[in-house]
């Protein structure tokens, strides 16, 4: 993990309910970023459980607490990305080296980058909110999702991981919390989960929805490498294809 464990000093009459969250949260992190997904479940539901008991309403709307520069902060760098310390625990694309489950008969990409909440959520005037709520359930949907690839993609789990990441996407309309880069996390691996039990249709829904958020970013100019869309262009490559033959049809 990149991330240095000094903000997790508790700071004075911080709320220990609330700290222990967040702790709980990039604990579980940690290990689903080592593909230990039993482990990192249990330690989310521990997470979820406790801040849902203690979460107020109020939700920090400064940059560094958004649930998108929480994620862009897991990123590696394009200039490191063979140095990237978590790099084979948390690899972009199912490869030989990836120690997430078995090979897929395609190369698809399944985004397993876990999420780790943002240092000043210890900070007085920093209340994460639903933020954290979302963090800790994207978390929990990528666990039961890379569970499932490891146990056979056992329909059960993908199951599971399918509610989380609905849930999430609800909340984040429910809450007008919109992160692009959450959308396509979820979109791209609700797709993958539909594919894996042959619903063409939603599968192709899904691809759909991923492309027109990536078009969104680049339209929009929100800074993105080459690298973070890498898998999501290789997933919705066939999609990009049919719509230019049919365009130039």
């Amino acid at each position: 993990m990149n991330q240095s464990d000094s903000y997790y000093c508790q700071p004075t009459n911080y709320d220990s309910s609330v700290f222990l969250a967040h702790r709980l949260n990039d604990r579980g992190a940690k290990l689903l970023g080592r593909g230990n997904c039993e482990e990192a479940i249990t330690t989310l539901v521990q997470a979820l459980k406790l801040w849902e008991q203690v979460a107020d309403d109020e939700t920090c709307m400064c940059k560094s607490c958004s649930l998108e520069e929480c994620i862009i902060s897991t990123l590696p760098k394009p200039s490191n990305l063979q140095q990237h310390p978590s790099m084979k625990s948390t690899a972009f694309s199912q490869s030989n080296e990836d120690s997430y489950g078995e090979l897929e008969s395609e190369d698809r990409f399944i985004y397993k980058r876990p999420i780790y909440s943002s240092p000043k959520f210890a900070q007085r005037g920093h209340s994460p909110g639903i933020t954290l709520s979302l963090i800790i359930i994207l978390n929990l949907a990528m666990a039961h999702h890379l569970s499932a690839i490891q146990h056979n993609h056992c329909r059960k789990r993908l199951q599971k991981a399918l509610q989380l990441y609905e849930l999430a996407h609800q909340l984040q309309m429910e809450e007008e919390i919109y992160s692009p880069r959450a959308t396509m996390i979820i979109a791209n691996n609700v797709g993958e989960i539909h594919r894996a039990v042959n619903n063409h249709n939603k599968h192709a829904m899904c691809l759909q929805h991923l492309l027109s958020t990536m078009m969104y970013m680049i339209d929009c100019r929100i800074p993105v490498s080459s690298v973070e869309l890498e898998g999501f262009f290789r997933n919705t490559s066939q999609l990009i294809l049919h719509n230019n033959c049919a365009s130039a049809a």
